[in-house]
C-alpha cells in the first residue's frame, strides 16, 4: 500500500510520511517532552515518564535509596516537631500561674440539713435587763412602822414578815392604798406615827415590797409566807395568828410554806 505524505507548512518544504506527521502533532501537544537525539527509523518521540521507567528497570538500587531518604527526612522532622512541642510546654508550665487547692465542698446532705436549720429555727427573744423596782418611800415606812408595832416581840423573820403580806392582801382584795390599809380605824393597833422606826423593820418591808411587785408582774414562788386569802391576825406580844375570816376559833395558818428566810 502507498504511504500517504502531507505537505509541510512552510514554503518549498518537503513531503512527510504519515509517521513523522504524527510525532510532530504529538510533540507539538505535550511541550514538556523532549526529543531524544534524531529521529528513530519509525520516527517515534518518548516522554519523561517513559525514560524513568526505564531508568528505574535498569538502576533499582539508585531509587530504593531515594525513597528511604525520602522516608528518613519526614522521620527527622517529625521528630524536630514533637521535641519543639515539649520544649514549649515546658516553657509556658513555667510561666503560667500556680493554681491554688480549692477546698473541698461539703457533703449535699449535710448542706441541706445547716440551710434547712437556719431556715425553721425561730430566732430567739433577747431578754430584756431586769430593772430594779422603785419602791415608794412612804409605802416602805407605812408598812415597816406597822410591823415595828405589831411583831416586834415575835423572833421570826417570816411571822414578821407575814404582817406585810396581810397589809397587801387587804390592798389587792379591797383596793385600798397601803396607807388607806394601815390607818383605816380600829384595824392595826400596832401601826406607830412617832418615833424613829429601826432600820431592820424598814429593810423588811421594802423586801416584802419587792417580791409582791414581782408577783404582780407575773413571776412565780417569789417567797411568800402568807396565802393571798388571810386578811386578819391577832397576837399576844410573841406571836401572831392569821386567819381568812375575823372571828375567834377560826383556823390559823399553818406556816406550811417554804421560809425564804431560812439560812
Amino acid at each position: 500500500m502507498p504511504q500517504l505524505v502531507h505537505k509541510k507548512h512552510q514554503e518549498g518544504g518537503e513531503h512527510e510520511s504519515m509517521d513523522e506527521h504524527d510525532a510532530r502533532l504529538s510533540e507539538q501537544d505535550h511541550p514538556s517532552r523532549q526529543r531524544q537525539g534524531d529521529h528513530t527509523p519509525t520516527g517515534a518521540y518518548k516522554g519523561r515518564a517513559d525514560e524513568e521507567r526505564e531508568e528505574r528497570a535498569a538502576r533499582p538500587g539508585k531509587y530504593e535509596g531515594r525513597r528511604c531518604g525520602m522516608k528518613k527526612h519526614k522521620y527527622i522532622a517529625a521528630g524536630g516537631l514533637l521535641v519543639g512541642a515539649f520544649i514549649l510546654g515546658l516553657a509556658v508550665g513555667r510561666i503560667a500561674p500556680k493554681s491554688t487547692p480549692t477546698a473541698e465542698p461539703e457533703p449535699i446532705v449535710q448542706q441541706y440539713a445547716e440551710s434547712y436549720a437556719a431556715a425553721f429555727t425561730p430566732p430567739q427573744e433577747e431578754k430584756a435587763e431586769e430593772k430594779p423596782v422603785e419602791l415608794d418611800p412612804a409605802e416602805v415606812e407605812y408598812i415597816g412602822r406597822t410591823i415595828w408595832g405589831e411583831a416586834e416581840g415575835v423572833k421570826s423573820e417570816a411571822e414578821r414578815a407575814a404582817v406585810a403580806w396581810c397589809i397587801l392582801n387587804r390592798v389587792d382584795a379591797y383596793g385600798q392604798t397601803i396607807e388607806e390599809v394601815v390607818t383605816a380605824p380600829n384595824q392595826f393597833h400596832g401601826y406607830r406615827t412617832g418615833g424613829t422606826c429601826p432600820p431592820m423593820f424598814l429593810d423588811l418591808a421594802a423586801d416584802v415590797l419587792t417580791r409582791w411587785n414581782a408577783e404582780k408582774d407575773g413571776a412565780e414562788d417569789v417567797g411568800r409566807v402568807l396565802p393571798a386569802d388571810y386578811l386578819y391576825f391577832i397576837g399576844d406580844g410573841e406571836r401572831n395568828y392569821f386567819s381568812i375570816e375575823y372571828q375567834e376559833g377560826t383556823d390559823f395558818w399553818d406556816w406550811s410554806l417554804d421560809n425564804p428566810y431560812t439560812t
